[in-house]
């Protein structure tokens, strides 16, 4: 678990049920640098998004979701709109959002299938080449000519 605030660190083990479970790093937020070592380094990337807003229902697209996506790692994500727009059941687990035992579900699924795992992962790096800034760029300017 990497990320969160000094009171979600310290809870998160608690909440996790794993304490005193050496299989389990926790660690505050991160150097950007280093974050494509902790990513590959996972055995499963998570995005709990939560609906707070009609903002992060619709309209948020993460970074991060992009970077999970090029990991190669398998992702699990909350099952909004937002994230829909991006992700496919070929390429997350799905878990209702602001649902612990639904976000328990959806890790164990992507931990204990390895096979599921992979193609997930595989998945999501093919797609992800659609959303480089080169990508994004072409795109626009694309959008911008037809008018």
């Amino acid at each position: 678990m990497v990320g969160g605030t000094k009171e979600q660190l310290l809870q998160f083990p608690e909440c996790a049920g794993v304490q005193n479970d050496e299989s389990v790093i926790v660690k505050a937020h991160e150097p950007s640098e280093l974050i494509p070592a902790y990513l590959s380094a996972a055995d499963v990337l998570v995005l709990p998004n939560e609906p707070v807003s009609e903002e992060s229902i619709r309209y948020t697209s993460p970074i991060k979701l992009f970077e999970y996506m090029a990991s190669g790692r398998p992702i699990v994500a909350s099952d909004l709109p937002s994230i829909r727009e991006i992700l496919s059941e070929e390429i997350a687990v799905f878990v209702q959002p602001d649902n612990k035992e639904d976000l328990a579900r959806g890790i164990a699924i992507a931990l204990k299938d390895s096979v599921l795992g992979e193609k997930l992962a595989s998945k999501a790096r093919e797609k992800v080449a659609q959303w480089t800034w080169q990508k994004r760029a072409e795109n626009l300017r694309k959008i911008i000519s037809q008018k």
